[in-house]
């Protein structure tokens, strides 16, 4: 009878052990949530780096353009 409930608890604790190796973990990390202000000035940021560059394409071009007229 010893040998039974010796081998129940072996079962017991393997299947314990099984279980939380191949089992994936519960992440513990929060989900990301978005902030209104944090995504404005994403946006924002954006928008003024799309404007940086259109304006750096312009001057270049107004560089090529008088380059060209000086020769």
């Amino acid at each position: 009878m010893k040998f039974l409930s010796l081998l129940l608890g072996l079962v017991i604790f393997v299947a314990v052990l099984y279980q939380s190796v191949f089992t994936p973990a519960v992440s513990t990390q929060p989900q990301r949530q978005k902030v209104p202000e944090v995504s404005a000035a994403l946006q924002t940021l954006k928008q003024a780096q799309e404007l940086k560059q259109k304006l750096n394409d312009q001057a270049n071009k107004m560089n090529y353009d008088d380059q060209l007229r000086q020769r």
